[in-house]
């Protein structure tokens, strides 16, 4: 029996690996670097200024989280010796493989055998762009928090999650799930204390990367601007909305709308709405789930892989930026996704529908990215390619609405 399970976890290994050395020789292939190196281009334009001025105080226009920018000193520390672009990006990408690997260390049992293979062909198929991103980084710090609540420890884990939040602001949809939890965990005589401290913790979390930004040099408005910039950010060609308002402009006038090159993506100029508008929009399906979930089922006390994974599908649904990246947020919530014994089948129907996705994804960017904008958008030729985004977007439609079903209606997943 030991020998099996040796062969087993070997096995697992070898399969992980093989992940991280297919996202390694795809990062080296123009065809997806191209696209991808773009953002890392803009990281080492930043941290070069940091490193010129010893100090934050001098960024302008910046758009990452105090946290996101502290994760940038480590690919800096790792290329100080002979600190150029290309050192970066090579310490960058080698950074993210271990952060991956940690991923999978840090899982522990909640990524059981027939969920691996599922799991990482999921992540086959998505090509490497989180080796361009800081995903990872706040994905790891965000398992790590699931993993101490469920060893009890939980003002630990919220103090990480409100470290998270100050890399990426996704985590913090999680926060109401995670008071309500620790309120009914809580001895009933300390109920309100306690659950008033969990959100204490939060906040000390979220302070704790601010204030080291600080030190640095950081200046609070710094901040403040990169949340407005954020806010303000037009609606993504991407995202749902975006397909239904360029289905409405082929249909009225026969060409797709104007581009709007603006706060580092290409957005669509729907002029009559306000992009904080959008905003308010995109949090509708979160609040109704949320409603769901406190008022029409029996939450167990023990935290819910399941209901994390529908918080972030429905935090998305309606968002006005859909960029691939994103989708990560929720794929690596998978291992967490409990099944009742006998509907182990419900694991693979979702993690069929999102591969679907995911390969769709990749398929448009970074691989038929330079087509769609230069060819679709502005010339109005290769209509097919809109077609596939579409695809993907009903494809992830699908993903929502079939996983709130299996999860919040049937309870077939835990």
């Amino acid at each position: 029996m030991f020998e099996f399970k040796l062969i087993i976890r070997n096995k697992k290994w070898f399969l992980i690996f093989f992940l991280v050395l297919v996202w390694y020789l795809q990062s080296k292939i123009p065809l997806w670097r191209g696209h991808l190196e773009i953002d890392v281009w803009d990281y080492y334009n930043t941290i070069s200024l940091f490193l010129k001025n010893q100090s934050f105080a001098s960024l302008k226009g910046n758009e990452i989280l105090p946290g996101g920018l502290l994760f940038f000193l480590f690919p800096l520390l790792l290329s100080i010796n002979n600190f150029t672009y290309l050192n970066f990006l090579n310490s960058f990408v080698v950074l993210n493989l271990i952060l991956l690997l940690l991923h999978f260390l840090v899982y522990e049992k909640n990524l059981s055998y027939f969920k691996l293979f599922p799991f990482l062909l999921i992540l086959l198929v998505s090509g490497p762009i989180l080796l361009f991103r800081f995903e990872l980084f706040v994905s790891l710090i965000v398992i790590l928090s699931i993993l101490f609540w469920q060893k009890k420890r939980f003002f630990l884990s919220v103090l990480l999650l409100g470290i998270a939040t100050t890399i990426k602001l996704y985590p913090i949809f999680f926060l109401p799930y995670f008071l309500y939890l620790g309120f009914i965990n809580f001895k009933k005589e300390k109920q309100l204390t306690s659950t008033f401290f969990l959100l204490v913790y939060f906040f000390l979390g979220a302070l704790l990367p601010l204030f080291i930004f600080t030190v640095f040099g950081g200046r609070i408005e710094q901040f403040i601007y990169s949340l407005s910039f954020h806010s303000e950010k037009p609606l993504s060609i991407e995202s749902i909305f975006g397909s239904i308002f360029i289905i409405f402009n082929l249909a009225l006038k026969g060409m797709p709308p104007p581009l709007l090159g603006t706060h580092g993506l290409w957005g669509l100029n729907w002029s009559s709405v306000k992009p904080q508008w959008l905003n308010l929009v995109s949090l509708f399906p979160l609040g109704f789930l949320y409603f769901y979930i406190f008022f029409k089922t029996k939450i167990k006390r023990q935290l819910s892989g399941s209901i994390l994974f529908l918080i972030i599908l429905f935090s998305l649904v309606f968002s006005k930026n859909l960029h691939p990246q994103y989708f990560f947020w929720f794929i690596f919530l998978m291992p967490f996704i409990k099944t009742k014994k006998g509907r182990e089948i419900e694991f693979f129907k979702i993690s069929f529908l999102v591969l679907i996705t995911i390969l769709l994804t990749q398929c448009l960017y970074p691989l038929l990215y330079t087509q769609l904008i230069e060819g679709f958008f502005k010339d109005g030729r290769g209509i097919e390619i809109f077609y596939l985004l579409l695809l993907r977007n009903i494809s992830f439609l699908t993903l929502v609405i079939f996983s709130f079903h299996l999860i919040g209606v049937k309870k077939n997943l835990e």
